[in-house]
């Protein structure tokens, strides 16, 4: 799968966290990665960068991105 957009849990979070926070943190910020990168059409955005390519300007908004 090629993921185009993740979350990171930062070092300085993760030092204060145990083992178990750890794990459910991650879990959620893996779920949530997958689910909000499956509601994104990439498709769309590269149409859009592309036409920036092309043409120097792409007007588009938020909701062009989803699905």
């Amino acid at each position: 799968m090629n993921r185009h957009f993740f979350f990171e849990l930062k070092d300085d979070v993760v030092r204060g966290m145990t083992r178990k926070q750890y794990k459910a943190a991650s879990h959620y910020v893996r779920w949530t990665t997958h689910f909000i990168d499956s509601k994104i059409g990439w498709d769309r955005v590269q149409d859009h960068f592309r036409d920036v390519m092309l043409y120097g300007r792409s007007e588009f908004h938020y909701e062009d991105m989803l699905l």
